[in-house]
């Protein structure tokens, strides 16, 4: 890695409480309706500081072996495939109650999450399944 590369998400980690506690202050600002932060210029650079504090954030915690790392990196692509299944299927149930949106968005994420890793704990036993999502066995 180059050293000026390094040297960026050096930077970008140690810098990233700043850009998440102003990106939270601008999305206060912003739904709180302040006028001035309701410019779409200034949604994209709390859009931005956003994504550098999730950067900065992975950089600083995520950026080091661990003993679940061969494995989550092996699930990616059998679990991104069964999730669209699982999401679509979940939506039919779930999109039709009569609750509110914000409790159908917990329960659709986290019923997707919980189901598509099960499924794939459960299917990574077959090794004809493994062959069709690409995984060696």
């Amino acid at each position: 890695m180059a050293k000026s590369t390094y040297q960026s998400w050096y930077s970008l980690s140690l810098l990233f409480p700043l850009f998440m506690v102003t990106a939270a202050g601008l999305y206060i600002a912003r739904v709180k309706g302040f006028t001035i932060a309701t410019a779409p210029i200034l949604t994209a650079v709390e859009a931005s500081l956003w994504i550098l504090s999730a950067l900065g954030t992975g950089h600083r915690y995520l950026n080091k072996p661990n003993r679940w790392l061969p494995m989550l990196s092996q699930s990616v692509y059998p679990v991104y495939l069964v999730h669209m299944l699982i999401l679509f299927l979940l939506s039919t149930l779930l999109l039709p109650l009569s609750v509110e949106a914000g409790v159908k968005f917990v329960l659709l994420t986290t019923m997707t999450f919980l189901l598509s890793f099960s499924a794939y704990l459960v299917l990574k036993r077959l090794p004809v399944v493994l062959l069709f999502f690409g995984v060696k066995y």
